[in-house]
């Protein structure tokens, strides 16, 4: 039961650095400070990892890190679910998407003899406002992208960085 409490309150970080030397978490919760939260290596697999109480939503982080040079690094998390709008380049904390439930006639549906047309875009490029012509935010690119490209018959979007 305790653990299940905890589970709660906690916040689990990990990332892929096989080659760094250190790597720790800072953020506003420990006022980017990298000596209060370093992370454990599990060497078999190269992923460093920590649990940190009482970090919450909404709160900025990055990872520190000493690279095989020595060199510090601040790095944003490559797999985080919400970051700072550029230019800044922090992550931010936040739940996790609540799961999905499959409808009946979806589990049945074969996904793999399924046809699929992809449409590969570039998300700061592929519209901007019309009125500033200020690049749209991810949530506004979502709101008229996924539309867009369902009235174009894709099933599937590729975003590319360059």
């Amino acid at each position: 039961m305790q653990i299940l409490w905890m589970a709660s309150q906690v916040r689990v970080f990990s990332v892929w650095a096989p080659n760094a030397r250190r790597v720790s978490v800072v953020g506003q919760f420990n006022y980017w400070d990298g000596r209060r939260h370093p992370m454990r290596l599990r060497k078999e697999s190269g992923i460093w990892e920590l649990f940190i109480p009482g970090a919450h939503n909404g709160q900025l982080y990055k990872y520190e890190m000493i690279d095989a040079n020595g060199n510090l690094r601040l790095k944003s998390d490559p797999y985080a679910f919400e970051a700072q709008m550029r230019p800044e380049t922090a992550s931010l904390i936040c739940g996790l998407p609540e799961k999905v439930v499959q409808t009946e006639e979806r589990k049945k549906a074969n996904q793999f003899d399924a046809p699929i047309s992809i449409y590969e875009v570039h998300l700061g490029s592929w519209r901007r406002h019309t009125d500033n012509n200020f690049w749209l935010s991810y949530r506004e690119l979502a709101d008229q992208l996924v539309p867009y490209a369902k009235w174009m018959g894709f099933t599937h979007l590729e975003t590319t960085a360059h």
